[in-house]
């Protein structure tokens, strides 16, 4: 018997200037529990000379209210010129997408 070798693949959502990259098996199952509610959120920076905006507490974000995201990721977006709340709608839009399409499970 061949031992099957495991592809890793990443999944794209985006709305705007955000984007949820969702790790997932080959076959998009997510099977491995190491891959469970894994991946990142990205958001890109309006200007060539800044960094993006790089969160990979996925678990965090999923479970997470309003307040708890003001007091972990205001500051960081407010450097940015972000506002706090239309930022955690869209993230929240693209994790209940996410999860509809059964790539992250709540």
């Amino acid at each position: 018997m061949k031992n099957k070798e495991i592809v890793w693949t990443s999944v794209q959502l985006r709305i705007g200037d955000i984007t949820l990259c969702v790790d997932t098996n080959s076959d998009l199952t997510q099977r491995l529990d190491v891959l469970k509610n894994s991946g990142h959120i990205e958001i890109d920076s309006e200007s060539t000379s800044e960094q993006n905006i790089f969160w990979d507490g996925l678990r965090f974000l999923i479970n997470c209210n309003f307040k708890d995201f003001k007091l972990e990721c205001e500051k960081e977006l407010r450097e940015k010129n972000l506002k706090t709340k239309e930022t955690f709608k869209t993230i929240k839009k693209l994790i209940k997408k996410a999860c509809n399409l059964n790539l992250l499970t709540k």
